[in-house]
């Protein structure tokens, strides 16, 4: 992940605080504003309150919990167009309370569409309500590089039609950030480290930061980007790829992603 010293961070949706905590200790921003999903109660419950308090007791950092990135109200405190990257690290959509609210809420869109409509948001309210259009204007996803995570297709569609540049992605490396474990979404416990990436957006072409990063692939014409397949050695070769599980399962999760854009 590329930070460079004095950017105003913005954290989205940091569990237990302890990314936001080793980013402000390691990286030096001039200012962090760390927000939370849940409550300072559940905070306390899940993951305790020893990160939270170490930031809110030092000067340039700020913790704002409740925060849901789909609800304009939870984020009104947090200050507009004051940012120079916003960071989402490894977003999911919580659990549903019951099986009944899962079923519900399924038969409206699947999970996979779901989750890409979260980062669709981020993106959207990272650059019209958080980004300073005159700093660098960077919003930040990472993500684990495993199903079903692989399968939201970050690269491609979830900034669709919105207008701003995807720059690349990099390696997500843990020992960059020492302390942060990641957490589970619904209950205390951490997540066992994977692979992962950190993807990356601007409002402007930042050419200078995209020569650090690794380009969309698989674009070519004897390629296929929705699964990241290929070279193909002949029409045969792409023909069964595009007969298998795989490919038939994305190409639904594509076609799922693109009703609901035309639905919003």
């Amino acid at each position: 992940m590329i930070i460079k010293p004095n950017w105003r961070i913005l954290t989205i949706g940091d569990g237990d605080l302890s990314f936001s905590l080793s980013l402000w200790q390691y990286h030096q921003p001039s200012s962090l504003w760390a927000t939370i999903f849940d409550n300072q109660h559940q905070l306390a419950q899940k993951y305790g309150l020893g990160n939270f308090n170490r930031l809110i007791n030092t000067a340039g950092c700020h913790v704002l919990s409740e925060v849901d990135i789909n609800q304009l109200q939870s984020w009104q405190q947090l200050p507009r167009q004051a940012f120079d990257v916003v960071i989402f690290q490894f977003p999911l959509v919580p659990a549903l309370p019951s099986k009944d609210d899962y079923q519900t809420l399924t038969e409206q869109m699947s999970v996979n569409t779901l989750n890409r409509a979260l980062l669709r948001q981020f993106l959207t309210h990272a650059h019209d309500s958080f980004l300073d259009p005159q700093g660098p204007q960077l919003a930040y996803i990472s993500s684990k590089d495993v199903k079903p995570y692989s399968d939201w297709d970050i690269e491609r569609a979830v900034a669709d039609g919105l207008g701003i540049h995807y720059l690349g992605s990099s390696p997500f490396s843990m020992a960059q950030f020492p302390g942060y474990r990641m957490r589970n979404v619904d209950r205390p416990g951490w997540v066992k480290e994977t692979a992962a990436r950190t993807y990356v957006w601007s409002g402007k072409p930042h050419l200078e930061l995209v020569a650090s990063l690794e380009p969309l692939g698989y674009q070519r014409d004897d390629c296929c980007g929705l699964c990241r397949r290929g070279p193909f050695a002949n029409d045969a070769d792409r023909q069964a790829h595009e007969r298998s599980k795989r490919h038939r399962q994305l190409t639904e999760f594509d076609k799922q992603w693109q009703q609901y854009l035309r639905q919003h």
